[in-house]
């Protein structure tokens, strides 16, 4: 036996109010975790400061760009919920879709380490300092502490234990033979990313529903008609 149109109409109209306290609950934990990755990820450009044009750097500079972005696209999905602007949640949607798609695809390439050698030796080649470098690593010149010797430069306090200039607090390593590794936990990225692809989703699925239902009320009024 058929359902009839009311009781169609009814079930969408449950479905469309379920959806959209799952899309409040999400926005507000999406909006709450990428406050918080703007907070780290301007702590960490901070600590990178002395990194003279690092790739790392650059990385992270992307990345909060990214963040950023994310803010004003996700202070303009509870309004359009609340006025069910179906095109509007269907552009939305796509732009939020890809601005998390290129901020987990930032992550993951954050989440690789690498080789610090060509940023060590275009900071040594520029004149600049490798103190980020050898306070974070325990390290001293490109290749050693012979470096600055060779060069005839001093050996920088940076380049010892606690920057206390005996000779046995003196790094034995070079620079160039470290590798950069990301600064907080992978597992918040990927809790972080869930949740934006899971409000996408909902999003969608609220979009759907309110196409579906304007639909049907459009097939009942001409059936009415008729």
């Amino acid at each position: 036996m058929e359902i009839e149109p009311d009781r169609i109409i009814s079930c969408y109209e449950r479905a469309i109010k379920i959806t959209r306290f799952l899309i409040y609950a999400l926005w507000a934990t999406c909006v709450i975790i990428n406050g918080f990755n703007i907070w780290a990820y301007f702590s960490e450009l901070q600590r990178l400061t002395e990194c003279w044009n690092c790739l790392f750097k650059i990385y992270k500079a992307v990345g909060l760009t990214l963040a950023i972005v994310l803010l004003p696209i996700h202070f303009l999905v509870i309004p359009f919920v609340i006025l069910d602007a179906k095109r509007q949640l269907r552009i939305l949607a796509m732009i939020l879709f890809l601005a998390t798609w290129l901020e987990m695809l930032m992550d993951l390439l954050q989440s690789q380490p690498y080789q610090a050698i060509s940023d060590v030796v275009r900071i040594w080649q520029s004149g600049r300092t490798l103190k980020y470098f050898e306070d974070r690593f325990a390290c001293c010149g490109v290749l050693g502490f012979k470096d600055y010797i060779v060069f005839q430069k001093p050996i920088p306090e940076s380049c010892y234990v606690g920057h206390k200039p005996v000779p046995e607090n003196l790094h034995k390593i070079g620079c160039s033979t470290v590798k950069m590794t990301r600064m907080r936990s992978y597992t918040l990225e990927i809790i972080f990313s869930v949740f934006q692809f899971s409000l996408v989703l909902s999003i969608v699925t609220y979009w759907t529903l309110l196409r579906r239902i304007d639909r049907r009320r459009t097939t009942i009024y001409f059936r009415n008609r008729a």
